[in-house]
């Protein structure tokens, strides 16, 4: 991981932290979101689980709940697999990484099964982002997580962000996706 990558990062969750009027700057961007998602006819929806000062995901969830079929990221050993989110409740007890699930939890049933061809099939995805710039590149948290699960998947990407974590000094390399 570049030197610069790492400087951007610690620039961009100052910049987060920063942010005021998070409340009302959360309640217009699920507007939008929930707007496009209905715009576009999803039907299953991958979103990721806020944590700490992320834009909040969760009321977007709780509103989605029974609109969508909804899955969560359950990360481990370095991957991340979409699994179906159950039930609501399941959001309170959410870890340090947005994990709803513990290890070994979910059953194969909930899994996001990929097709033979090894690609995830999911009308929308609604990823984090550290900071994003004006050709809509995301700086993630440094994993790779998204820009693997992008790779294998066709899904309108949507990440949500507050004005204020935009980034001119951000730029996407090789294995980055765009959103």
């Amino acid at each position: 991981m570049s030197t610069n990558k790492e400087n951007l990062r610690k620039f961009a969750k100052t910049k987060r932290c920063a942010v005021l009027n998070r409340s009302e700057k959360n309640c217009k961007i699920q507007e939008k979101v929930l707007k496009l998602l209905c715009e576009e006819n999803v039907n299953t929806l991958f979103a990721y689980v806020s944590i700490g000062n992320e834009v909040d995901t969760r009321n977007l969830i709780a509103e989605s709940f029974g609109k969508f079929d909804i899955f969560v990221p359950y990360t481990y050993d370095g991957m991340m697999i979409p699994v179906r989110l159950d039930s609501f409740g399941r959001l309170a007890y959410a870890d340090k990484y947005g994990n709803v699930y513990k290890s070994g939890e979910p059953k194969a049933s909930d899994y996001l099964a990929a097709d033979e061809n090894g690609r995830y099939r999911v009308d929308a995805t609604i990823t984090p982002m550290l900071a994003f710039n004006a050709e809509l590149y995301r700086l993630g948290y440094g994993g790779g997580y998204y820009d693997k699960f992008f790779a294998s998947c066709d899904s309108l990407k949507i990440g949500v962000a507050y004005d204020e974590q935009k980034l001119d000094e951000l730029f996407g390399e090789n294995h980055d996706v765009a959103l």
